[in-house]
């Protein structure tokens, strides 16, 4: 009888231990993954967010250097036309 009990006692255990896994795997699934995949979105966006005026301020700074260049051109066009202007006088 004693053997009987314990026996009844172990298989209740189980079932309880298998039901507190199946709720805790639940509750991972439904709450705790959902947190850490959140989390994980924030992170990228953080990171993106740094990186975002890294290359915003890169943009500018091609366009900065872009029109620095196109103002040199102009000014090596019009110092060779000089220099032509100069040539034909001579």
């Amino acid at each position: 009888m004693a053997t009987s009990n314990m026996i009844s006692l172990i298989k209740d255990g189980l079932l309880i231990a298998s039901a507190i896994g199946g709720i805790m795997t639940g509750l991972y699934s439904q709450v705790a993954k959902p947190i850490h995949n959140e989390t994980r979105l924030l992170a990228l966006e953080t990171k993106i967010n740094d990186i975002k005026p890294t290359v915003e301020e890169d943009h500018i700074n091609v366009a900065v250097l872009t029109s620095k260049l196109n103002e040199l051109k102009e000014t090596q066009d019009k110092i060779f036309n000089a220099v032509l202007d100069i040539k034909k006088r001579l």
